[in-house]
């Protein structure tokens, strides 16, 4: 989180003052229009001068909130810097703004919750969503939802601390700003929360009709494994994708519709079959592990249904296991849980399991589904060795450009291994895209459920296969995270390094 929440006192002057000192340089906005209160502008920017780190600062007069915001390769420093000089609020100071009497100071108080992205004080503001003050109810909504949205985003386990009766239900629902996060709210419930009650029936009859269909499938297995039979008729007209552009093939279009007649059955009485090791080569067989899939009960095959049903219902979980010591020349930044090797952001993927693999028809290398679990957990770059685009190397000058990296670092640097940008890529959740199963117009700005950005759609990147021979994956017309491409004396690629451990 890059944005400070000023005082109401800490006026325009002072902040002016403090960037001017600090050798800041305001750039002109002559279109701006009059400020409200003399002295006082709506907005400003400020640059650092010989960097890339902006400061913005916006002033709502109405709740005399004022907002300062970084970004820019150092922006975390700088805020550090503003706020060693700057009065600020805290997420400490919030609770008596979110306790007091008047209207202004919740309404502050929820203002500052949302811009500091303050998860914490969820359950505070959620009770505010009852309040007779039409103003604080529809604002706590919305707040809400913004802090449900981040916390599904960074992987905060809120829902864990939600009681099953909290009333997360289509008051709020709709405040999630994006389908990411509501896949994910309702996944956490899924996990959390075994009994169905009248707000996670709320919930599901919303996402039922989401405009997101991977969304409405969760929902659909959702409501089987909740046995929420009021919505039956919902799930029998249930939408299913029905083209290759919304990410599933027509394999797929089949399977969602043997699983949405699993989820009929389920809710209609039928009890799933005893697990069996029968081979899945016959109708009945392959009904009674859809079935099983469907009631999120074990199976013994892995395959293609097994591994959609798991996507589509299962949270991705980022484990809290730290690594046990940091490589040398890395810091960790404990605001914000990020790993930086000097201005180079890392992610650390942890040795949890990881669903790799898939079953692809023409695949150009053989990538059987499995669960891979890394040994020691490990750290890859967030973002593609580039400056203004992905430098295309050959495999050589890869390795050679690591080799260089790792000096100047002072610290071991290698490509990654194909499971390992497999996981980077796409989570422990099992999921075929690094945003989700369902495509994704704006992929280009997606990241992976661990923080990577560029994974896929940009530029094929480099790996080695288990026996050491170059491969890439993610290129520019390849979305799967599981797919591999082998290489050739023409083949170039990006680089995305691994610290090695």
């Amino acid at each position: 989180m890059n944005t400070l929440v000023l005082w109401s006192e800490t006026s325009f002057p002072i902040v002016s003052q403090y960037f001017d000192q600090a050798g800041w340089r305001r750039e002109p906005d002559p279109d701006a229009p009059p400020p409200i209160l003399p002295g006082e502008p709506d907005g400003a920017i400020w640059r650092l001068s010989g960097s890339d780190v902006r400061a913005i600062y916006t002033f709502h007069p109405a709740m005399r909130l004022r907002l300062l915001t970084f970004d820019g390769t150092a922006a975390l420093q700088q805020r550090e810097d503003a706020a060693q000089q700057l009065p600020h609020l805290t997420i400490y100071d919030l609770r008596p703004l979110l306790d007091a009497p008047d209207v202004e100071s919740k309404l502050l108080g929820m203002y500052a919750a949302s811009a500091l992205e303050a998860v914490t004080l969820i359950e505070s503001i959620h009770a505010l969503t009852t309040s007779a003050d039409t103003l604080i109810a529809q604002t706590a909504q919305q707040t809400v939802g913004k802090l449900l949205t981040s916390a599904a985003r960074t992987g905060i386990h809120l829902l864990k601390e939600f009681s099953p009766t909290t009333n997360i239900n289509t008051s709020v629902f709709p405040f999630i700003a994006d389908a990411q996060s509501r896949r994910q709210i309702l996944r956490w419930m899924m996990r959390n929360h075994p009994r169905l009650n009248e707000h996670i029936d709320a919930v599901l009859r919303a996402a039922l009709v989401d405009p997101d269909w991977e969304l409405r499938v969760t929902a659909m297995l959702g409501a089987a494994r909740w046995q929420a039979r009021g919505v039956r008729t919902l799930i029998e007209r249930l939408v299913l994708p029905e083209s290759s552009r919304d990410g599933v093939d027509s394999t797929d279009q089949r399977v969602l519709k043997a699983l949405r007649q699993a989820a009929l059955d389920l809710l209609d009485g039928a009890q799933p079959p005893p697990p069996s090791d029968v081979p899945l080569v016959t109708r009945e067989a392959m009904q009674a592990h859809i079935m099983r899939c469907a009631a999120g009960l074990p199976v013994p095959y892995h395959e293609r249904v097994f591994l959609l049903v798991h996507a589509l219902t299962q949270p991705f979980d980022p484990s809290s296991l730290r690594p046990a010591s940091l490589p040398s020349g890395l810091t960790f930044v404990e605001e914000d849980n990020s790993y930086w090797l000097d201005d180079l952001e890392m992610l650390w993927i942890p040795p949890i399991p990881h669903w790799l693999g898939d079953e692809l028809h023409r695949a150009p290398i053989e990538n059987p589904i499995r669960s891979v679990t890394p040994s020691t957990g490990f750290f890859i770059a967030q973002n593609l060795a580039s400056e203004d685009a992905p430098r295309l190397l050959s495999w050589s000058d890869a390795q050679q450009w690591c080799a260089e990296v790792a000096r100047h670092y002072g610290v071991p640097i290698r490509l990654p291994t194909a499971d390992e940008w497999e996981m980077a890529a796409r989570g422990s959740d099992g999921r075929r895209f690094p945003w989700g199963n369902a495509f994704d117009p704006e992929f280009e700005s997606a990241l992976s459920p661990w923080g990577g950005a560029q994974m896929v759609g940009v530029a094929p990147q480099w790996v080695s296969a288990s026996d050491g021979s170059p491969q890439v994956c993610g290129g520019i017309k390849q979305w799967r995270c599981s797919v591999r491409i082998p290489a050739d004396d023409t083949t170039t690629g990006a680089v995305r390094f691994v610290i090695a451990t």
